[in-house]
């Protein structure tokens, strides 16, 4: 019987201090929900700590909310709860917070090679897509403006032409991303007739 009665007390001191801090009210939190991305990634943070999806925000917190895109790509949109923001954009948290961005292919890459300028690419193309004075290509992928590859060549060094055939690609804009030897690329806005 004192077994019980302990137990009975305890429990009945637990359901009255909890009351008793719900009437005093909880720090209230709000989830954080990041849907998964490619190409690049998306942080969340205030000025202490970095949060990841699944995390429970402090009501009035101010987070910042920045898009790091893969190398070779660029935010294309990111939204907030449905509401368009850019990288860098400050929130006070109010609500349970969704953050959605979506990534594309950079249409010129800032660190464009130097021995890559001296390539030719007709554009637009039809029936096939070829780089002339391609010597120096280590590897060319057409990809995309979503960034979805379509095909990559690896060339066997020296090769002064490289060829996509693209007879069964629908005609539209594609990008087409060539890299040199120390990994450094430019890529090229072609269409395609």
């Amino acid at each position: 019987m004192g077994k019980r009665l302990t137990l009975f007390v305890t429990v009945l001191f637990a359901i009255l201090a909890w009351q008793s801090a719900l009437s005093q009210g909880l720090p209230k939190t709000f989830r954080l929900t990041i849907a998964p991305t490619t190409n690049g990634k998306v942080l969340v943070t205030d000025a202490h700590t970095a949060y990841t999806s699944g995390a429970m925000l402090p009501a009035d917190s101010v987070v910042t909310i920045i898009a790091n895109p893969a190398e070779g790509y660029e935010l294309k949109l990111m939204t907030l709860n449905g509401d368009t923001i850019s990288s860098g954009a400050r929130h006070t948290v109010k609500q349970d917070v969704s953050i959605e961005a979506t990534f594309q292919v950079s249409p010129v890459s800032a660190v464009g090679s130097a021995v890559l300028q001296e390539v030719e690419i007709p554009n637009p193309f039809s029936e096939s897509l070829t780089v002339h004075c391609a010597s120096r290509v280590y590897r060319a992928t057409l990809l995309t403006p979503f960034g979805q590859v379509i095909a990559t060549i690896e060339p066997r060094g020296g090769d002064e032409r490289l060829e996509f055939a693209t007879d069964s690609l629908p005609s539209g804009l594609y990008i087409l991303r060539l890299t040199d030897g120390h990994g450094r690329y430019r890529a090229f806005k072609v269409v395609k007739e």
